[in-house]
């Protein structure tokens, strides 16, 4: 009889383990038919204009490519992070679900990029080099 209470037991458990993983998958195929935004409405700042949010997109950008010509080889993953890290030392916030947007931060290709991660309340910038 308790070897029966047990295996129910872990059988409950892989059940509601089964359940979350399901849970989770639908939630990202609900978003899959959504576009990606536009990088303009995904940083935000306190009283900041579009224009603001452009021109400082546009300034992170040609850092960017800057640091792109000096570490030749770099992936596009850390490009994005490297402009990332740009935007947010210039006060910006990432925003990951923009109005009528798929949420960045669960496609799996950029839920661990410095964007996504500057979410969390312990996220700590990278130093300046």
């Amino acid at each position: 009889m308790l070897n029966l209470l047990r295996e129910a037991a872990c059988l409950k458990k892989v059940l509601l383990g089964c359940i979350c993983l399901l849970l989770t998958g639908c939630v990202y195929l609900i978003e899959m038919h959504l576009p990606s935004a536009p990088s303009e409405v995904s940083w935000k700042k306190e009283d900041a204009t579009q224009s603001e949010v452009v021109s400082a997109l546009i300034d992170c950008g040609k850092l960017t490519q800057q640091h792109e010509q000096l570490m030749r080889g770099s992936t596009s993953f850390e490009l994005d992070d490297f402009n990332s890290i740009c935007m947010l030392r210039k006060g910006f916030k990432f925003v990951p679900k923009a109005d009528g947007y798929a949420n960045w931060c669960l496609m799996n290709h950029f839920s661990d990029s410095i964007a996504c991660k500057s979410m969390d309340s312990d996220f700590v910038l990278p130093p300046e080099q």
